[in-house]
């Protein structure tokens, strides 16, 4: 029998509601997503065949659009040349943003699932892995340099909270499917949230890692899915990042981030929001 091959990777970035959409394009009838978001494989093609990558999309035989999310391909350095040695036809998507208020996003979930515990937010900016991250013009580069433009779709958080029904429909025209889908009724495009008990989250955040080394995603997704244990982790809070300023960005850092603007809009063609250049001004006025 022959495999069925994915028609789409979103790559990321972290902490722009990838989970909410993994959910939310699960629900459209003509697209497939593996239960278990971030397989990683294009991280560890040594340890994982393609046949094996193929079988998570075993099931979608009537999807016209099939594909993983795994925020973590957008930093790698080799993410992006792997998954084009495979699949160079690929359709490549990517939500970006605001760089500082996602730096504070990223330190704050860090720290309440217990990831770098004893960094102060200097010292978390500094780390390699970090900078990757934000190193939003670098990790681009490398999927233009590779795909054509028009396979890869660009899309900003910003425009999510303003207008999620466009976001989504812009998405679901570049995915070749219905645009009519309507979202589940009560779904919640973003929520705030913060740990109930951190010891317990970090316990549950390591050992999904310790199930994912091991190769059970879907088992790991499935568990991410189930309502009570969400609840028993984490509960809602809407001012959770105001009770804490979002540090500020090294002035060296900030210069760089800044400086990268117009030549991201040079390479992905397309204005950034007005937003992000607000919010470097009141962040470099401080």
């Amino acid at each position: 029998m022959t495999k069925i091959h994915p028609t789409f990777i979103h790559i990321g970035a972290s902490r722009t509601a990838s989970t909410w959409l993994h959910k939310t394009l699960n629900t459209h009838p003509e697209v497939f997503i593996p239960n278990g978001k971030d397989t990683l494989f294009f991280l560890n093609t040594e340890k994982y065949s393609l046949s094996w990558y193929l079988s998570f999309f075993d099931s979608a035989r009537a999807q016209k659009a099939r594909g993983e999310i795994c925020h973590r391909y957008f930093s790698s350095e080799i993410a992006a040349q792997k998954i084009y040695q495979q699949f160079p036809n690929i359709k490549i998507i990517c939500c970006l943003r605001e760089p500082f208020e996602r730096m504070a996003s990223y330190y704050h979930y860090s720290q309440q699932i217990g990831l770098y515990p004893h960094d102060d937010f200097a010292t978390f900016i500094s780390r390699p892995e970090i900078k990757r991250e934000f190193d939003y013009l670098e990790n681009l580069k490398r999927f233009y340099n590779l795909f054509p433009r028009n396979q890869i779709h660009i899309m900003f958080y910003e425009d999510l909270k303003s207008d999620y029904a466009q976001f989504l429909h812009n998405l679901l025209y570049f995915l070749e499917v219905d645009t009519n889908f309507l979202l589940p009724k009560n779904s919640k495009v973003w929520v705030n949230r913060e740990a109930r008990l951190p010891l317990l989250t970090h316990f549950a955040y390591k050992s999904s890692q310790l199930l994912r080394a091991q190769g059970h995603f879907n088992l790991t997704g499935k568990l991410k899915s189930f309502k009570l244990l969400d609840r028993i982790l984490f509960k809602e809070n809407p001012l959770v990042y105001e009770k804490k300023s979002p540090p500020i960005a090294s002035k060296m850092i900030r210069t760089s981030i800044l400086r990268s603007y117009s030549q991201i809009e040079e390479l992905i063609q397309i204005k950034l929001p007005n937003s992000w250049h607000t919010a470097s001004i009141a962040d470099n006025s401080l």
